[in-house]
């Protein structure tokens, strides 16, 4: 669609007759060749989707050698006009983020000294699309941390996907001190020193680029060795769902002999105990200190990490190392809880769906959702591409959950030059209408984050529904991020998180959408996002991610975060119960889906429920908001009645 597009300064419009003085004037500034410069075509604007694609554009040394690309996007609200001109020279510069254009013509007009962000580029030719560094996602690597040795030299350079320099900072909680001996160079991302304590020590790391992007990504980092010479000496025994259970931490310091009133102070770090527990690190007598007690409510594995420290000086000097332990609740016939919310067993010791070696998906999985589909699970999920830190969406095939066949190829990648979702594709979420499969996912491109609809008849190959579903249904905004979809009776229900809390939208179509708003809120420390949603045919049950703060069982003030599964059940959709969560937590010391576990997605087949997650580091990308958070990873397999 064409339309005329006035910029004003000062109450003037500025309009000329649409002129081929920048194109000769590039032409001769340039060293190109003539068959390679392309006509200079008219600009088009897309009110719609409100972009604004340049046809031909050169772009300055600070990009690529003076260069000229093709299809440059550029958002409309992005398009300034500036009173003082770019600097000096008259072809395009590209400085701090943006690009100075001295002179671009829009339907007929020409205006001066435009500045614009720029979001991608495409080389003429139809070459693989440029990804300008500054806009690219951002992406901390590597993905987990080498392990280190107690005493020995420690050192990584941390790194992140687009243009440098970043700012890099951690937090971190060990004993002995904050950091157990490491530091965080703010300037090189360098992480070095030479670390006593041994365990697997939590990292919140945060790498913030130039143009204000930022990731915070939480990870462990493991340290093996002898450490320190003070241990915590026992190990959780395994409890009975609805029985009295108790605990006591106990460490080499012992209570006895000349550790006689030695009361050491404990501290809990990380992880979740089973619901119906608590801890207690108060000094009330040696015998009740560090104890965990209670009446545990539900079945399953809790894993936590903690150290001890003296708590006077009638201790030996030091603290212990770091101690992940793992408190097991097994199921009881006569516990009275919500079918899915208990007694989770991981089916395999390794994930059942992992990175390729290379291409599309080779450094993260995540945003699973499975459906059963022709006698199959379908199993679709995003993948980073290690190499451009952009999502695409693509499927695996199994017979059995278990073992998975992945399509070489994405099914759903970002959208062409212009497109609303140009830039990445994620978050699926997939039904069966009995027609059709129907997906909804976000997508991203010149106007930030919005949801879109495709569709598919066999699974694999996917159409996609023009335009924005967000826009038509009156909702934009990158803080909706689709979770789970139904279909009943005719209309489709969309659960989407936001914010730190799972809204609802419903549709007759998949197209356009009513906004019921949030249905399910997160409160306080604890935040809810990513959830999977099941109807079995009287009840609504949900799985979803629990990323809790310091405030909710954590040390105090250590910026650790746990992200691990919870769960809720409702009569009508809208009116949400919980029951003392979490259900499923990260794994024991020594496995592969820690630090956390989330993004579940569930299939019930009238007997048990199937639960496939993502497990491995923690995605808080969002700062001072955890709506976002999610794990990335591999993808696990557990199942309950």
């Amino acid at each position: 669609m064409n339309q005329r597009l006035d910029i004003f300064l000062d109450d003037t419009p500025l309009t000329k007759p649409r002129s081929r003085f920048l194109f000769w004037l590039l032409a001769v500034f340039l060293p190109i060749s003539s068959s390679v410069f392309p006509v200079l075509a008219d600009d088009v604007f897309d009110a719609t989707a409100g972009i604004l694609k340049v046809p031909a554009v050169a772009v300055g040394t600070s990009i690529n050698n003076n260069t000229v690309y093709t299809d440059l996007t550029l958002t409309l609200g992005q398009v300034i006009r500036v009173s003082s001109g770019p600097p000096n020279g008259t072809i395009d510069i590209f400085d701090g983020g943006y690009l100075y254009i001295p002179s671009v013509s829009v339907f007929g007009n020409v205006y001066t000294n435009v500045v614009a962000t720029i979001s991608k580029v495409l080389t003429i030719g139809g070459a693989t699309p440029y990804v300008n560094p500054l806009t690219m996602p951002m992406v901390v690597t590597p993905f987990q941390p080498p392990s280190a040795q107690s005493g020995a030299p420690y050192s990584l350079a941390l790194g992140a996907t687009g243009s440098g320099p970043f700012q890099w900072s951690a937090s971190t909680v060990a004993p002995g001190s904050t950091n157990n001996h490491l530091t965080l160079s703010t300037n090189s991302g360098i992480l070095g020193g030479t670390p006593y304590y041994t365990g697997n020590q939590p990292l919140l790391i945060t790498a913030t680029r130039q143009d204000g992007a930022a990731q915070n990504i939480q990870t462990e980092l493991v340290i093996s060795g002898i450490g320190s010479t003070q241990n915590i000496t026992n190990t959780p025994s395994a409890g009975q769902q609805n029985q009295s259970y108790l605990w006591q931490a106990e460490t080499t310091w012992g209570y006895t002999g000349s550790n006689l009133g030695c009361t050491p102070d404990l501290s809990f770090i990380f992880g979740s105990i089973p619901p119906g527990l608590t801890y207690n690190p108060l000094y009330v007598g040696y015998q009740n200190n560090d104890t965990f007690t209670g009446v545990p409510t539900f079945a399953g594995a809790y894993t936590f990490t903690l150290f001890g420290s003296p708590g006077s000086n009638l201790c030996a000097p030091d603290s212990t190392n770091l101690s992940t332990v793992t408190i097991t609740i097994n199921s009881s016939s006569t516990a009275s809880v919500p079918k899915g919310s208990s007694g989770w067993t991981r089916a395999t010791s390794s994930p059942v769906l992992s990175v390729s070696p290379a291409g599309w998906d080779s450094f993260t999985l995540g945003s699973p959702s499975v459906l059963n589909f022709g006698a199959a699970y379908y199993l679709y999920y995003e993948g980073l591409n290690s190499t451009t830190a952009t999502h695409a969406i693509g499927v695996a095939i199994s017979s059995d959950g278990i073992h998975w066949t992945k399509q070489a190829n994405p099914v759903l990648s970002p959208g062409g030059p212009g497109a609303w979702d140009m830039g990445e594709v994620r978050y699926p979420t997939i039904t069966n209408n009995g027609q059709s499969l129907v997906m909804i996912y976000q997508g991203w491109g010149g106007n930030g984050a919005a949801l879109g609809m495709a569709s598919s008849t066999d699974g694999l190959h996917w159409i996609k529904q023009q335009g924005y579903v967000s826009v038509l249904k009156g909702v934009v905004g990158d803080a909706y991020v689709p979770a789970s979809l139904l279909y009943i009776n005719g209309q489709y229900l969309l659960y989407y998180s936001s914010d730190g809390s799972i809204g609802l939208m419903t549709s007759t179509d998949a197209i356009h959408w009513s906004d019921k708003g949030f249905v399910f809120n997160g409160n306080g420390a604890v935040q809810i996002s990513r959830a999977s949603v099941v109807y079995d045919g009287s009840t609504y049950r949900m799985w979803y991610t629990r990323t809790v703060d310091a405030n909710d069982g954590t040390a105090a003030n250590s910026g650790i975060y746990a992200v691990m599964i919870g769960y809720a059940d409702s009569a009508d959709g809208i009116t949400w119960k919980t029951y003392g969560n979490p259900i499923f937590t990260a794994g024991a010391s020594g496995t592969w889906d820690r630090p956390g576990v989330g993004d579940p997605t569930v299939y019930y087949d009238g007997i048990n429920f199937h639960m496939w997650y993502v497990g491995g580091r923690e995605n808080l990308s969002i700062q001072s908001y955890l709506y976002d958070a999610f794990v990335e990873g591999n993808i696990g397999y557990a199942t309950t009645h």
